[in-house]
């Protein structure tokens, strides 16, 4: 008798195209973000940068500006009240109703999310009219949230660190007994501390729940997820720039508005709920369906200076009280199918789909002067004013901005002969917006607009992973907070965007590096109306062009390698006011980058152990009046030991370690700059269970 070896039959459940699974290391292979549904980022054509949950962890990066540092052509830019973070993608400033999506939906504002909760962000270089809507020619970051996964574990996380640093996170994830199809997943992280300005206070506590179920015998998938955050402390106001263009000679420390001590305080309260829907039917149909709703509300009051004036061998700043409201709200939901099929041997897709978004941002603002202070060596002795006092100055200067978009959009994904993909996509928009709002229909502002947007590209592998790739984009994006002089709103802007490049995969695939070309145009900018100063007209244009490189992998086992550098020349090419040539405010022009690499021991008695490190170069932002500031340059670095057995994990994480100083969030020449943190130090102690 003879018997036959026993035969193991492994269930397999299909790729989605619409949830990636999470990523293990620096590099990322496929992306959501240009296409909605999975495609290779080799054979997208155009830039994208994936900044991955592993990069986030070992670089320390707590808010968004940091982990856009690990992607080519993104800076900051001005950062007005903590945490509401602006940056640039390409020397375009993201931000408004344009600048952000989460797991594919807009999201209003650049407040930085509790990084707990986030898995991976996807920034999309460049216009992508298929996803972006009304959207910036330098493109969009979609910030993809955890979602439950098909197994049981639970992880509790501490970091203490430089400045009274304190963070706690649990992250719980469990699978319904019997029934993996059931899944749910829990998140809390709560903080304390950690600002390096005096009296500046840190409070925050996020929960985020989700839930996802798989139905119809797997064929659908249903996940819901939400997350509620509320900061309470205070901000810093930033300081002016002296007449020279360079940052005072001030301590990093020092808080020019005098912080928490005057009455100083900021909060924010934000919530977030979706539910995506997916439904896999024969013949490769799939539908996907999404809805979301969020609102937040936030309150900044402190005293700010603005502006200088000499006097002997001082300088001292015009000191205003300021309260500022803002309430933000936000319904959005899309539907599409998509179809996979196969001619002459290929395979090839085809998209269509409707979205609708319905945006308001409700903001006030009061300040009162209170009074002059030195910047080189403040007295502190102004206070805030009466609570009552800014809010009835707020009162009088009310904004509204209100937006109701519906696209139609388009999309196929064509592979005719092996190893050439092309890409065309069509978007047909309907935006309606208001910007100042009197309180009546009748409002001038308010106004209809519609646009036909498009992208087109190609790529094609040269030889095995060498990809060459080129393509074609526009933009379309509401003119918000511009009047003309009869008090109507502006035409939207417009963009264009050329661009080739190349990718390359490397070492069997672990190693990818992007190289990319561009050159972008800016339409119908809001420009100064030469008969009547106060008002608008959209006459103005930019060009922004530059070269990027990145690169994202483990070269070889245990070294994990991330790096990008970018140099980009931007300027107006027409104005009424700036001349032909300059550089547009707060933008970066010339070169920008960042390299980060860890080694992990793989054998011997100090397996797990790992040391690491990186620099971050920035040649300088550009200013108003042709001002441009200082280059600067930070190290970072990172001690970890992550046993085999994977039950616990201790990083210690030191940024700016040469302690230098240098200007790091530009805000205008008259204030709101800011310092980067001098040398910091974090631990963190992660626990699984």
């Amino acid at each position: 008798m003879i018997e036959a070896d026993p035969i193991m039959v492994e269930e397999k459940r299909k790729q989605s195209k619409i949830f990636l699974p999470p990523v293990d290391g620096y590099k990322a292979d496929e992306t959501t973000g240009v296409t909605r549904t999975a495609l290779p980022i080799t054979e997208t054509p155009s830039s994208i940068g994936v900044v991955t949950r592993d990069i986030i962890k070992d670089t320390f990066s707590l808010r968004q500006q940091d982990a856009f540092e690990h992607v080519s052509g993104v800076s900051r830019s001005n950062t007005r009240i903590l945490r509401d973070e602006g940056f640039n993608i390409r020397g375009f400033q993201i931000g408004g109703f344009s600048g952000m999506r989460q797991n594919g939906l807009p999201i209003e504002g650049n407040f930085s999310p509790e990084v707990a909760l986030v898995e991976r962000y996807e920034i999309i270089k460049g216009p992508a009219s298929i996803v972006g809507g009304a959207s910036s020619p330098g493109g969009f970051v979609n910030r993809i949230t955890k979602r439950p996964e098909n197994r049981n574990f639970a992880t509790s996380q501490f970091q203490a660190g430089s400045f009274g640093l304190y963070r706690g996170v649990a992250d719980a994830n469990g699978v319904l007994p019997e029934n993996n199809n059931v899944r749910g997943r829990l998140i809390f992280a709560v903080e304390e501390g950690g600002n390096y300005v005096d009296e500046v206070d840190v409070r925050q506590y996020t929960v985020a729940p989700s839930l996802q179920m798989d139905l119809f015998n797997g064929a659908g998938t249903l996940f819901l997820t939400g997350h509620y955050q509320k900061f309470d402390g205070s901000s810093t106001p930033g300081f002016p720039i002296l007449p020279t263009g360079k940052a005072p000679d001030i301590p990093r420390t020092r808080n020019f508005g005098g912080g928490s001590a005057t009455g100083a305080e900021t909060t924010f309260e934000g919530q977030n709920i979706e539910a995506h829907y997916v439904h896999e039917f024969i013949n490769n149909l799939t539908l996907t369906m999404r809805g979301k709703y969020s609102h937040s509300d936030s309150l900044d009051k402190n005293i700010y200076g603005w502006g200088l004036y000499q006097d002997g061998d001082s300088y001292y700043s015009y000191m205003y009280g300021s309260l500022r409201l803002n309430d933000n709200e936000t319904y959005a939901g899309e539907v599409f199918l998509s179809k996979e099929f196969e001619v002459l041997g290929q395979n090839h897709e085809v998209l269509l789909g409707v979205d609708h978004r319905d945006m308001r941002q409700d903001f006030r603002v009061g300040y009162q002067y209170i009074g002059t202070d030195n910047i080189f060596d403040p007295a502190h002795e102004l206070h805030l004013p009466a609570i009552e006092e800014l809010q009835a100055e707020a009162a009088t200067r009310p904004y509204h901005l209100y937006l109701k978009q519906t696209g139609l959009f388009g999309q196929v994904v064509a592979r005719p002969v092996p190893r050439l993909t092309l890409v065309g996509a069509f978007r047909q928009d309907w935006a309606y917006n208001r910007d100042r709002n009197p309180g009546s229909d009748a409002d001038p502002t308010a106004a209809t607009h519609s646009a036909l947007t498009g992208r087109v590209g190609a790529t094609y592998e040269l030889v095995p992973g060498v990809y060459a790739y080129g393509g074609i984009s526009q933009s379309f994006q509401v003119n918000f907070s511009a009047l003309t002089m009869d008090g109507s709103g502006l035409p939207p802007e417009t963009g264009d965007n050329y661009e080739v490049g190349a990718k390359l995969e490397l070492v069997d695939g672990r190693l990818l590096i992007t190289t990319a070309l561009f050159r972008s145009f800016r339409q119908n900018v809001a420009t100064t109306d030469p008969d009547n100063p106060n008002f608008s007209i959209a006459v103005g244009e930019q060009r922004h062009q530059g070269v990027e490189f990145d690169i994202n992998g483990q070269p070889w086992p245990g070294l994990n390698l991330t790096g990008n550098v970018s140099y980009i020349d931007s300027k107006v090419t027409k104005d009424n006011r700036l001349p032909v040539g300059t550089p547009p405010g707060r933008a970066p022009r010339g070169y920008l980058g960042k390299v980060f690499a860890t080694y992990e021991l793989q054998t011997g008695v100090l397996q797990g152990f790992g040391i690491g490190g990186g620099a971050f170069f920035h040649s300088g932002y550009e200013l108003f009046r042709g001002n441009k500031t200082d280059p600067w340059e930070r190290v970072d670095a990172i001690v970890f030991y992550r046993p085999p057995q994977k039950a616990y994990d201790f990083t210690i994480n030191v940024r700016n370690l040469l302690d230098a100083t240098y200007l790091e969030n530009p805000g205008q020449l008259s204030g709101y700059n800011s310092f980067g943190a001098p040398a910091t130090v974090v631990g963190t102690l992660r626990v699984t269970f």
